[in-house]
């Protein structure tokens, strides 16, 4: 029976309200010497799974990694601010999340950085039971000991937990194999009508 149920945060409760993709619009101001793929994994481990007591340091730590100017750091730092800034909610979700709130606790397992959550504290996180992020344990999705900390901190079993999330390696894919249920987001009435199958009662 499921007790706990997990979501990821972006683009499946939430979204940047942005015309462009800003860990890209990174990347093309710094052209650095790799592909995008490599960029966006350095990116991650550089700001996503840590905290750093002057917000533009962790920019000036991903333009050493990257090999490009630390004077650009401050460029960067404007262009993933000015997307977090516009971060939004999906209608959906503050309902889903009170009718679900009745019948099981919530979690919140995202890949973020501390400055993208800033703009849910007050309406989201005080539905969410256990909200679960990189740059908190230092550990990012789809590394499997990101699981088994949730569980450890949760004391929910594999068989008790559903995890929900947009991205199929992070959110399906990973929790599948360590025996939680779970579900690739598409949309909210794709969602709704996988709750129906698993018995999730809304």
């Amino acid at each position: 029976m499921i007790k706990l149920i997990v979501f990821d945060l972006w683009r499946t409760l939430a979204y940047r309200d942005v015309p462009y993709h800003s860990t890209r619009k990174m990347y093309e101001e710094l052209k650095p010497k790799m592909s995008f793929k490599k960029f966006k994994k350095t990116f991650e481990k550089t700001l996503q799974t840590c905290i750093y007591n002057d917000s533009i340091k962790g920019y000036e730590v991903l333009c050493e990694a990257v090999g490009s100017p630390k004077q650009k750091a401050e460029k960067i730092m404007k262009i993933r601010v000015d997307a977090e800034s516009k971060a939004k909610l999906y209608d959906f979700t503050i309902p889903l999340l009170k009718k679900l709130k009745k019948n099981y606790k919530i979690g919140l397992l995202s890949n973020s950085t501390p400055n993208s959550i800033k703009p849910f504290e007050k309406k989201l996180l005080k539905l969410v039971d256990y909200p679960f992020f990189s740059f908190i344990v230092d550990l990012k999705k789809p590394n499997p000991k990101v699981y088994h900390e949730l569980l450890n901190i949760t004391g929910f079993k594999p068989e008790e937990t559903l995890m929900i999330g947009d991205n199929k390696e992070n959110d399906f894919d990973t929790p599948k194999k360590l025996g939680l249920t779970a579900i690739h987001f598409k949309n909210i009435e794709q969602l709704k009508k996988s709750f129906e199958e698993l018995g999730i009662v809304i």
